[in-house]
Protein backbone atom coordinates (compact mmCIF):
# COMPACT_ATOMS: atom_id res chain seq x y z
CA UNK A 1 0.00 0.00 0.00
CA UNK A 2 2.73 2.38 0.89
CA UNK A 3 4.62 1.80 -2.44
CA UNK A 4 1.91 2.17 -4.54
CA UNK A 5 1.00 5.93 -2.36
CA UNK A 6 4.71 6.82 -3.08
CA UNK A 7 4.17 5.60 -6.89
CA UNK A 8 0.74 7.23 -7.83
CA UNK A 9 2.05 10.01 -5.78
CA UNK A 10 4.31 10.84 -9.02
CA UNK A 11 1.11 10.82 -10.92
CA UNK A 12 -0.33 14.79 -10.85
CA UNK A 13 -3.25 13.91 -12.29
CA UNK A 14 -4.95 11.17 -11.11
CA UNK A 15 -2.37 9.40 -9.08
CA UNK A 16 -3.81 10.43 -5.44
CA UNK A 17 -7.41 9.60 -6.73
CA UNK A 18 -6.83 6.10 -7.39
CA UNK A 19 -4.42 5.73 -4.73
CA UNK A 20 -7.78 5.97 -2.30
CA UNK A 21 -9.86 4.60 -4.63
CA UNK A 22 -7.95 1.29 -5.61
CA UNK A 23 -5.62 0.78 -2.63
CA UNK A 24 -6.50 3.11 0.76
CA UNK A 25 -10.52 2.07 0.57
CA UNK A 26 -10.48 -1.46 0.08
CA UNK A 27 -7.09 -2.14 2.67
CA UNK A 28 -8.39 0.33 5.65
CA UNK A 29 -11.80 -0.74 5.99
CA UNK A 30 -9.98 -4.67 5.92
CA UNK A 31 -7.47 -3.05 8.35
CA UNK A 32 -9.98 -1.72 10.57
CA UNK A 33 -12.78 -4.23 10.74
CA UNK A 34 -14.25 -4.83 14.44
CA UNK A 35 -12.47 -8.55 13.60
CA UNK A 36 -9.53 -7.47 11.68
CA UNK A 37 -5.72 -7.52 11.88
CA UNK A 38 -5.98 -4.55 14.11
CA UNK A 39 -9.09 -5.83 16.41
CA UNK A 40 -7.33 -6.51 19.53
CA UNK A 41 -5.66 -2.74 19.55
CA UNK A 42 -6.62 -0.19 21.76
CA UNK A 43 -5.68 2.71 23.75
CA UNK A 44 -4.29 1.28 26.88
CA UNK A 45 -4.63 3.75 29.23
CA UNK A 46 -1.68 2.42 31.11
CA UNK A 47 0.87 3.07 28.25
CA UNK A 48 3.28 5.58 27.67
CA UNK A 49 3.77 6.79 24.81
CA UNK A 50 7.05 9.02 25.75
CA UNK A 51 9.66 5.73 26.79
CA UNK A 52 9.11 3.78 23.54
CA UNK A 53 12.23 3.88 21.41
CA UNK A 54 12.65 4.02 17.87
CA UNK A 55 14.32 1.65 16.11
CA UNK A 56 16.08 2.28 13.02
CA UNK A 57 14.99 0.03 10.24
CA UNK A 58 17.46 -3.67 9.67
CA UNK A 59 19.53 -2.84 6.66
CA UNK A 60 17.46 -4.16 3.08
CA UNK A 61 14.13 -3.61 4.87
CA UNK A 62 13.24 -0.87 2.40
CA UNK A 63 15.41 -2.70 -0.55
CA UNK A 64 12.63 -2.15 -3.20
CA UNK A 65 11.85 1.53 -2.28
CA UNK A 66 11.35 3.91 -4.68
CA UNK A 67 12.99 6.86 -3.07
CA UNK A 68 16.41 5.74 -1.79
Amino acid sequence: MWQAWEHLGLDGATGMVVSWKDHADHHVSVLLDPRGPFYKCGMQKDRDPDHLEPKKAPDGWFRNALHQ
